[in-house]
């Protein structure tokens, strides 16, 4: 109840956000339609709300429809290697599948509680998040490869990627980050790395490919054991 009665106020929150951030550029689309077309700004006033509403569906249709189609022609792509040659039949798979992606990742900027479009985005493209998560602005690749655990935060800025280069080779690796973890601001989570439950990684830190960390707090480049947490 509590959780329906949250998202209740986040919708009239959201929707009060944008009708106040519509109202610089409903004046100014008001001058240019007077300019325009001389229209009155009673007829503006009662044309305004249908203008703006179907802006904000396009924006809406920018971040639903990539994820309709990779449900409809990708829904079942995971690369299946570990390493695999640039320009084989992998790699574009893996190509259009992130174009898909970034495509609605930038489009969820123009939405208030980036948090909740990042989560629905990165779940539609095949990520597995738990419940009670916070994700905040940031740049996340390959959600397809991340799985993270109930009440996690990931803060401001993290780079989280599933891929990297090497030797004209593409390199995937799964990352999984476990329930009750912390990932500082500007954090680097790099492919192939499993954060076990309880993990605390502090702010600017990097970890590298494959590593695993147990339950501790850790910090720095590379990321070191700071202080280890009781099971």
């Amino acid at each position: 109840m509590k959780q329906q009665a949250a998202y209740l106020v986040m919708g009239i929150t959201s929707l009060l956000i944008m009708i106040i951030s519509a109202m610089p550029g409903s004046f100014l689309l008001w001058v240019f339609y007077t300019y325009l077309f001389n229209w009155s700004l009673l007829s503006f006033i009662l044309l305004a709300p249908f203008i703006w509403l179907f802006l904000y569906s396009l924006v809406l249709l920018n971040l639903v429809l990539p994820v309709l189609v990779r449900k409809l022609f990708l829904n079942s792509y995971i690369p299946t290697k570990r390493v695999e040659r640039r320009k084989s039949e992998e790699y574009i798979k893996w190509t259009m599948l992130t174009s898909l992606y970034s495509h609605a990742m930038i489009w969820r900027l123009f939405l208030p509680f980036l948090d909740h479009f990042t989560s629905f985005i990165m779940c539609g493209f095949g990520a597995h998040i738990g419940s009670n998560v916070l994700i905040t602005r940031g740049d996340f690749f390959d959600p397809w490869l991340l799985e993270i655990g109930d009440n996690t935060i990931i803060g401001h800025n993290s780079l989280i990627t599933g891929h990297y280069f090497e030797n004209g080779n593409i390199v995937w690796g799964k990352i999984c980050i476990g329930k009750d973890c912390t990932v500082g601001s500007r954090a680097i989570i790099s492919p192939g790395v499993t954060l076990e439950d309880g993990v605390i990684l502090g702010a600017q830190s990097f970890v590298g490919k494959d590593e695993v960390l147990s339950k501790g707090t850790y910090a720095g480049v590379p990321a070191r054991l700071i202080q280890a947490h009781k099971s």
